[in-house]
């Protein structure tokens, strides 16, 4: 029997959305393969039929699958295309993609909300000082048709004005604060963690609700320590990729903070 997890606080039916959108991806079902029967799935994740139909109607408004009367039910023939062409491979997001200052000719930015002269919000300074005020923005990535990225960014005003006027539809904005920003970038710190999506990034990225999300939260402090930028990316789990390519001696070296010492 397959299990999916009662402990995250997902619905039954979002659970197992998420595990079904999960096979999908990685290939179990191909386009065009039926799908075993409710009564088959009900049985399998120790379900009810109710709850396992609420969970293909959630895929099928997801254009994944399909119901063919009285012969079952369906991976749409465009499923892959529709999951993204990065998805059920290990591949993710081009490298380069995390490389670049600049917007790729592939890439759409859409700016979806903007505000000016707000605080810096406490879950993001982490108790770190903050400037007067900030610019925050909300926008969404795409790479050719597809969502991969809403970035949740704040910047404080002062940073902000010595930047690219194209900053918020151009640019990557982490990488242009630590090599653009007056005032200059001295610390950074980035967190990343996974956990399942709510629905209205579920919406906007294109992916089933409760579906794996990695979450990345990015800060970055002047030499002061503080907070001239800061916000928060979220990625689909199926594009989301991050390489670590360097010697070993650079990788500990980064370590040494709380690798073991004789002297402690």
């Amino acid at each position: 029997m397959s299990t999916v997890d009662q402990k995250d606080g997902m619905t039954a039916y979002g659970r197992l959305a998420a595990d079904l959108w999960t096979r999908i991806a990685r290939g179990d079902w191909r386009p065009g393969a039926r799908l075993p029967t409710v009564v088959q799935l009900a049985e399998e994740y120790d379900l009810a039929p109710v709850t396992v139909r609420t969970a293909l109607r959630v895929l099928s408004s997801q254009g994944l699958i399909h119901a063919r009367q009285g012969r079952g039910t369906f991976v749409a023939k465009d499923a892959q295309a529709r999951l993204g062409p990065e998805a059920g491979d290990d591949g993710g997001l081009d490298e380069h993609y995390f490389e670049s200052w600049i917007i790729g000719p592939s890439e759409q930015v859409k700016v979806l909300g903007r505000h000016a002269g707000v605080a810096c919000p406490p879950q993001l300074s982490d108790g770190a000082p903050t400037y007067p005020d900030y610019v925050h923005f909300i926008r969404l990535h795409m790479n050719g048709p597809r969502p991969v990225c809403i970035v949740d960014f704040y910047i404080a005003t002062e940073a902000h004005a010595s930047l690219p006027q194209e900053i918020e539809n151009q640019f990557k904005i982490g990488l242009l604060l630590m090599t653009r920003s007056d005032p200059a970038i001295a610390h950074g710190r980035q967190i990343v963690t996974v956990e399942s999506a709510q629905p209205a990034d579920a919406a906007l990225l294109e992916i089933a609700p409760s579906s794996p999300l990695v979450r990345v939260n990015r800060r970055f402090l002047d030499a002061q320590g503080r907070v001239v930028g800061g916000g928060v990316h979220r990625y689909p789990g199926s594009v989301f990729r991050q390489v670590i390519d360097e010697p070993i001696d650079e990788i500990l070296g980064g370590l040494k903070h709380w690798l073991p010492s004789e002297n402690r």
